[in-house]
């Protein structure tokens, strides 16, 4: 007995794993999801305009949409 489905070919299995990484790293440049604070500095968190009492520490920190 045949096998019915289509096998798709490795290559373009590959191609689209490839085009997939590149749109999800693409994405995450241009929405740029985080913020980082360098070494020696404190990064102050606005909401609305109004500082908020949170004080970010050195490194990176994700951004959460308000």
């Amino acid at each position: 007995m045949q096998n019915l489905r289509t096998q798709t070919p490795n290559s373009l299995r590959v191609a689209f794993k490839i085009s997939g990484g590149i749109a999800v790293l693409l994405g995450a440049i241009i929405l740029r999801p985080f913020v980082i604070v360098n070494a020696g500095e404190r990064g102050v968190v606005m909401h609305f305009g109004k500082v908020e009492n949170t004080v970010l520490d050195e490194g990176i920190h994700p951004i959460m949409p308000s």
